[in-house]
């Protein structure tokens, strides 16, 4: 679980600066690296990377509570919170490329696939 719970962390660290990365391009190093006064005007694909950032930062702390109860709490079936965790990660991983793609079916299945776990996760501690 441990394990899940490190790798799901840095994937929402990657998440979070993605887009970043999106800026530099547009301002060029000199200004990016500055105080910005105004957004800048958001390219397609840096909103969708700021959306799929903002979707993790709302599902993160579910996954990290969930994750810390079922390695305390006595009751909690284990293999099933890291396979729910697990499930929950990968679909992370999967999610901000389908968003950023603008793939519309298969980013919401791959949401509803990290759902899947996180329920699994909250099931596990019953």
């Amino acid at each position: 679980m441990l394990t899940w719970l490190l790798i799901g962390t840095l994937v929402y660290v990657v998440t979070f600066f993605v887009p970043s990365l999106f800026l530099v391009g547009a301002l060029g190093v000199g200004k990016y690296l500055g105080s910005r006064d105004e957004e800048p005007e958001a390219s397609p694909v840096h909103g969708r990377a700021k959306r799929a950032n903002r979707n993790f930062n709302e599902n993160y702390p579910v996954f990290m509570g969930l994750g810390i109860l079922a390695l305390v709490v006595a009751e909690a079936d284990v293999a099933m919170a890291t396979t729910g965790a697990m499930i929950f990660v990968i679909a992370r991983v999967l999610y901000l490329p389908l968003y950023m793609a603008a793939v519309p079916v298969v980013r919401s299945l791959v949401y509803i696939a990290g759902l899947v776990g996180l329920i699994m996760m909250g099931l596990a501690l019953i």
